[in-house]
């Protein structure tokens, strides 16, 4: 016992020399092992965690977070296989256990296999949606080579809305807004340590203005190394918040009077971006841990340049707003442990080597066939690849055999796993050309490569991922190295590779021209961020002076506070507590519409129908002839009219669409366009030709992402404005229309193979007109494949249900088939999405039409 309490004060070494006499003791003692092993993983003493937690298991062989523990002294040690199948192993007794899932997911992803990881994030965020687990998924999302930056961001962007949900930004004082005064910059980061980062930080805390700056760090470290030591010696302030909570944390930055907040981790591990949801300074800032948006509203700028994010090209694909530094985004500290430039590998050993030594979840499947194309361009050349996962042998195995499907043989390729970072600098004297990863650039890798004179081919793509080279190259004058397809890509590596001169010049000169180029000049650098964070202050205290009116809180002010509060907590499902705050702002004003609504749907959520009605009914005798107030009525009181008004469903997904995509997928576990995409596939020929598909309620797009390789046209309709502009921005359809689903039917001129309505009809009772329009245009045996829900019985037609959705039944849809010469030719059972808990049954339906 004594052992454990010390583990929850974080006293380790007492924890461990108790847990240790604890075991000795008795050596039958389950939760003496369990607790050595989690302490001793807690110092980093992974073998003997390992050892720990393997004899806790002999006692208790099911206990599922032994086996995470298990998994993770694994993974500490790069044993990603062997980590993978601790997590399985877990998962086998418990499949629901999100913590197994999402360090399976970790392990996957660590391996190279980011698209088997997404599916187990999502599984971990839909049991216990942790914002870590959420960042490890969007963090995964970058690295599949078929990349959708616009999908990326809006799951960035909805899980930034989410985080901000019952966050309020604090008022600061007036006293602190003078433009030119001395500034508080804090740096909140994970890796001030022996990591990328720090190399990057480093130029720009030496280098700062003490007499204009006061630097305070936020470090999420468990213990400091040598490079910690140092560092923080350049700060005023250094406080940890490692265990600390995020509102302790946002309250300490507070309390410092911190003017610009500097998030330098982004969505990679141990980040803090739940602290920058809380807005405790003034101005936030994102910068240089992560390669894209951190989706956070609260977050005011992200720090980038001219080359990483072109004007024009990306800032829809952003949140803040997009601030670029003049001369580059990116200062690079030169390993202390660089060895000299070794002469060109290729002239002593006359055969070329390529090299990659960037992490092995951004060498995809497809990166490795390109590379095999470029070497087998190259007579006699070879590959090297080092990285710190491929310590794991079986993942060296698995990579070989890759290669040879695609016609390499394992003699003309190389793996090396960790190394010591001298081992890493002297590793380049190995290489001729570095081939940089796709659609994940590499950034500190290729520093080090051109600083160890080694160039480097890089793919230029639509976003910061994939631009992170286009911007180190570019700096330096290297333009030539920078290709804008596959295709590009391995010719310039061909021709580089053929070109011995040119090699050698390279060699020479590269270190120079990177010293020439400004990446390493700190004292520049620090110069550029301070003109950027004192402009930003200056704008920010502009804009705080006009907006400084101080007026006395009146009865409509108190009003509209209890609303806020009351939408606040009805965003996040605490109905008890948003009818008490709609009930006080009635009490201040009686006759308040918005008020009533609101309390009628709270009620409506609590399931206190007749309370809800009577609100509604309310708000009808302030405001007449309100249509989704009548259509919310009809829900509750058992009617089913035809269908919900337009403005009803135009404006509740409008509300929705930047978030629409996570919420359905991940929180409802919505699976109806991978339902009607596997049921099609089951009712068309294999050979089929591509098709003129009609998507029918298209949304943001997600049926568009499967069936678009089967499309020769695709077209889609939706009544939401917004809705439809998401699904502009993912570049697949054809031709999309803002309107009535069935006005767009009457409207058509051309006839289709496919029409697909992915839970569309859930909005739509009488389905009669819709089936006479689909029939009329398809082709003949065209196919209409949909999903519905599904009524309690096969009494009633259509029922319009409490939750605003309608269901229907399957002797209705049969009916209508046979009306309109359509056979049905799949009918099968399903759960559509999981809600609150409970299934959501319904049918996955394909017709085919029949007649002329």
């Amino acid at each position: 016992m004594l052992g454990i309490i010390h583990g929850v004060l974080n006293e380790l070494e007492e924890a461990k020399n108790c847990l240790k006499k604890a075991a000795l003791l008795n050596p039958r003692s389950f939760e003496a092992y369990y607790n050595l092993g989690r302490t001793q993983y807690g110092r980093g003493e992974l073998e003997q965690a390992l050892a720990s937690y393997q004899k806790a298991l002999l006692l208790k062989p099911d206990h599922i977070d032994t086996l995470v523990g298990l998994g993770l002294s694994c993974a500490g040690m790069e044993q990603w296989t062997q980590a993978q199948q601790f997590y399985e192993q877990a998962l086998r007794i418990n499949p629901k256990h999100a913590a197994a899932l999402d360090n399976l997911a970790n392990a996957l992803r660590s391996q190279g296999r980011p698209e088997l990881a997404i599916p187990y994030y999502r599984q971990a965020c839909a049991i216990n949606p942790r914002p870590a687990t959420y960042s490890n998924l969007l963090l995964c999302l970058h690295y599949p080579a078929i990349h959708d930056p616009l999908a990326v961001f809006q799951e960035h962007r909805a899980w930034g809305e989410l985080q901000a949900r019952g966050c309020f930004a604090p008022a600061f004082s007036k006293a602190d807004r003078n433009p030119d005064r001395k500034l508080r910059i804090g740096y909140v980061t994970p890796d001030l340590r022996a990591h990328s980062v720090a190399y990057f930080i480093e130029p720009l805390l030496v280098n700062h203005d003490r007499n204009q700056y006061e630097i305070f760090c936020y470090l999420e470290l468990g213990e400091a190394d040598d490079m910690t030591r140092r560092l923080q010696e350049y700060a005023s302030v250094v406080r940890n918040t490692s265990g600390v909570a995020d509102e302790r944390i946002a309250a300490m930055i507070r309390d410092d009077q911190i003017d610009i907040l500097v998030d330098l981790a982004g969505h990679t591990n141990n980040n803090r971006l739940p602290v920058f949801a809380r807005k405790p300074a003034p101005i936030q800032i994102t910068y240089l841990g992560y390669p894209n948006t951190t989706g956070l509203p609260m977050m005011d700028y992200r720090l980038t340049d001219e080359w990483a994010d072109p004007p024009g090209m990306t800032e829809h694909l952003h949140t803040e707003k997009l601030v670029r530094l003049e001369k580059g985004f990116l200062c690079f500290a030169p390993p202390a442990e660089s060895p000299d430039i070794s002469l060109l590998p290729s002239i002593e050993r006359g055969y070329v080597t390529f090299g990659s030594f960037n992490a092995l979840p951004k060498i995809t499947t497809e990166m490795l066939e390109v590379w095999a194309k470029i070497l087998l361009s190259v007579p006699n050349s070879r590959l090297l690849i080092k990285n710190a996962q491929l310590t794991d042998p079986v993942l060296q195995e698995r990579l070989r055999d890759q290669f040879v499907q695609f016609g390499l043989d394992n003699e003309r390729v190389e793996i090396l796993g960790r190394t010591s970072k001298e081992g890493h600098m002297t590793a380049f004297a190995r290489v001729d050309i570095a081939l940089d990863t796709f659609p994940y650039h590499g950034t500190t890798t290729t520093c080090d490569t051109l600083w160890m004179g080694v160039p480097v081919i890089a793919l230029a793509g639509p976003s910061h991922v994939s631009r992170v080279g286009v911007s180190l190259l570019s700096r330096m004058g290297l333009g030539e190295h920078i290709a804008h397809s596959v295709d590009e890509y391995i010719e310039k590596a061909v021709r580089l590779a053929n070109s011995t001169d040119e090699l050698s010049r390279l060699r020479q000169n590269l270190r120079t021209m990177l010293k020439d180029s400004g990446l390493s000049d700190g004292l520049t650098f620090a110069q550029t961020v301070e003109r950027a964070y004192r402009q930003r202050w200056q704008t920010w205290c502009e804009e705080m002076i006009e907006d400084a009116r101080e007026e006395l809180p009146t009865k409509a002010d108190e009003t509209e506070t209890h609303l806020k509060s009351a939408w606040v907590l009805q965003s996040k499902q605490q109905w008890d507590a948003a009818i008490d705050a709609f009930q006080k702002a009635l009490g201040l004003s009686p006759g308040n519409a918005r008020a009533l609504y609101g309390l009628g749907a709270a009620y409506a959520e609590k399931g206190l129908h007749e309370l809800a009605i009577k609100c509604f009914t309310q708000y009808l005798e302030i405001v007449p002839d309100n249509k989704q107030i009548e259509f919310h009525i009809a829900r509750l009181t058992g009617t089913s009219p035809p269908a919900p008004p337009a403005e009803y469903v135009s404006k509740l997904f409008d509300q929705y669409a930047e978030h629409f995509d996570l919420h359905l997928v991940t929180k409802l576990s919505y699976k109806a366009p991978e339902l009607i995409y596997a049921a099609v596939a089951e009712v068309l020929d294999p050979d089929a030709a591509k098709m003129d598909i009609m998507d029918l309620g298209c949304g943001t797009g997600l049926c568009a992402l499967l069936f678009r390789e089967a499309a020769l046209k695709l077209s889609g309709v939706d009544l939401s404005e917004k809705m439809v502009e998401v699904a502009k921005r993912r570049n697949l359809y054809d031709k999309l229309i803002v309107g009535d689903i069935t006005v767009a039917l009457e409207g058509l001129n051309e006839m289709h193979d496919l029409i697909i309505a992915a839970d569309v009809f859930v909005y739509v009772g009488e389905l009669r007109r819709v089936f006479e329009l689909s029939s009329t245009a398809l082709k003949r045996s065209g196919l209409f494949a949909f999903t519905v829900e599904a009524t309690k019985d096969e009494t009633e037609d259509y029922v319009l249900q409490p939750t605003g959705r309608y269901a229907h039944s399957m002797r209705y849809l049969n009916e209508l088939a046979q009306t309109f010469e359509l056979e049905v030719k799949i009918q099968r059972d399903a759960v559509l999405r999981i809600d609150r808990g409970n299934p959501i049954n319904g049918y996955t339906v394909v017709m085919r039409r029949l007649g002329n």
